[in-house]
């Protein structure tokens, strides 16, 4: 890769390198993006989407894989890591994330030209192509979210629970957690208001606001003021009925 590259890496292409470590060499996600130049460096909307892509491509990477193979003669084997996660990426943009096609086409050739060469990148716009052919019939074609589990523990929940309610368990995990914010009563009305709009929440319980959150908390609003605190609502009940 040659320095301009390097300097100019884009969005996608951060979230690619995330995603190897992630992925293949069991890194954490919050120690990586804590420590990447890369990361810290892209704006807050930038940030919020590369937050948003690795964390569904963290719960449906499975699904994804299981989809595009359909489309590759030969089948993408995992252990074939840039050419895999270039899929991946590309994948879950364009069904789960609903991003323009031309985007991510576009890019996901333009990596696999810097990382794996101009034959394997003719191979990404091939499938990727295949792919949104039949995108009317995605619905049908996209396996169910179930197959996001290790095989082991799909087996084991379906003979304990069944299947229909292992289809909703793994419906509902599929979903990104909300995240509960207690603010404290050294805030007052406007400042709550003020903190509520900022991070497009909603108030739910007295003092408890909810969002859904698609950055770092140490990117939320007065983070370092000490004023507010992550507390799920549930363990917030009994304390309210004391």
């Amino acid at each position: 890769m040659n320095t301009q590259k390097k300097l100019n890496k884009s969005t996608r292409l951060i979230a690619l390198e995330i995603w190897i470590l992630v992925f293949y060499k069991n890194k954490k996600f919050d120690d990586i993006i804590k420590n990447s130049f890369d990361f810290n460096k892209l704006d807050k909307r930038d940030k919020s989407f590369l937050f948003l892509l690795i964390n569904t491509c963290m719960r449906r990477h499975n699904q994804a894989q299981n989809f595009f193979n359909k489309y590759a003669k030969f089948g993408i084997k995992k252990k074939n890591r840039y050419l895999n996660s270039i899929l991946i990426i590309a994948t879950i943009q364009l069904i789960w994330l609903k991003i323009a096609p031309y985007a991510v086409l576009n890019e996901a050739v333009n990596q696999a030209k810097i990382y794996i060469g101009d034959k394997q990148s003719k191979l990404v716009n091939a499938i990727l192509r295949k792919m949104l052919a039949d995108k009317d019939d995605w619905l049908n074609l996209i396996p169910e979210d179930k197959y996001n589990l290790p095989e082991w523990l799909l087996k084991s929940w379906t003979a304990s629970y069944g299947e229909k309610n292992v289809n909703e368990i793994v419906r509902l995990a599929m979903k990104p957690p909300p995240l509960d914010i207690v603010v404290s009563k050294k805030m007052n009305k406007k400042e709550i208001e003020q903190f509520k709009t900022l991070i497009s929440g909603e108030q739910i319980i007295p003092n408890v606001i909810r969002c859904n959150l698609n950055e770092t908390i140490e990117n939320l609003p007065r983070f370092s003021d000490g004023i507010w605190w992550i507390q799920d609502v549930a363990s917030q009940i009994p304390c309210n009925l004391l």
